[in-house]
């Protein structure tokens, strides 16, 4: 028998044990969804190629992921069953799904009343209308956007809208954070990137930080701003410099573009 036929064997044996685990009885709950066999009018004999892909869903019982499900990827070389098929990619998004859950978790406590600092969260991969969505998505880039609301003599006049771009990396690399509103700030570049040191990887960032010590650092640099991380010469050197002719002009951008803080 060649490797081929033995593969096609344990493919087939192997896939029909997969498509028991859609009854309700079943120990885990497997949704099968695509197989090598799909496309064949032989079912027992598959063209011969370099890797096979198998594709469903898998549906957790935790008290977190049992609200959605996740769609996984087999891949199996011809090598198999010597060899394990590869599912590295889709439990790294699982993961990334667990540290998102974990961390807008605490971004909505910011919305309290007492929080220091305040935080509305507006928009996240786990909205309660698209949880099932979001759990299952397999994206390079997800993002988050909220209000932060700075406690200055200038920037407290008003409420501005941040994005935060969470790759999954995270949190091995920091997010990326950039204003929705305009501003007036040396930070904050014309395009809206925010520039702090605990957003380089090579900085401050620890895989321990969270998108709450995000929050804080932005608003804390927004009511401070730091010089050392200016993003226009012009605006750091008029803020050294000139500081009422910067406050001037910052306060004309928050009563010009700022949300109200209600």
């Amino acid at each position: 028998m060649t490797s081929t036929s033995k593969l096609d064997k344990a493919l087939w044996t192997n896939i029909t044990r997969l498509k028991l685990l859609t009854k309700s009885d079943a120990p885990v709950k497997f949704i099968f969804e695509r197989s090598p066999f799909d496309d064949e009018q032989d079912e027992e004999c598959p063209t011969v190629r370099d890797e096979y892909l198998i594709i469903g869903k898998i549906l957790p019982e935790s008290d977190i992921f049992k609200q959605g499900a996740f769609q996984i990827e087999m891949k199996l070389i011809p090598t198999y069953p010597i060899q394990p098929p590869e599912t590295e990619k889709q439990m790294a998004t699982v993961q990334l799904n667990k540290e998102l859950y974990n961390n807008i978790t605490r971004l909505k406590l910011l919305n309290a009343t007492n929080s220091d600092p305040k935080f509305v969260l507006e928009k996240s991969p786990f909205d309660e209308d698209n949880v099932e969505a979001a759990a299952s998505a397999n994206t390079k880039e997800i993002f988050i956007t909220g209000r932060i609301f700075p406690e200055s003599e200038i920037f407290r006049e008003g409420a501005f809208q941040i994005e935060m771009k969470v790759t999954p990396s995270f949190p091995f690399d920091p997010p990326e954070v950039r204003f929705l509103t305009k501003i007036y700030h040396p930070n904050v570049a014309e395009d809206g990137k925010f520039c702090h040191e605990l957003l380089k990887k090579h900085a401050k960032w620890t895989n321990k930080a969270s998108l709450v010590d995000v929050v804080k650092a932005v608003v804390q640099h927004i009511d401070k701003p730091d010089i050392d991380y200016s993003l226009s010469l012009q605006l750091g050197r008029e803020y050294m410099e000139n500081r009422p002719e910067f406050n001037r002009k910052a306060l004309e951008f928050v009563k010009k573009h700022a949300l109200p803080r209600s």
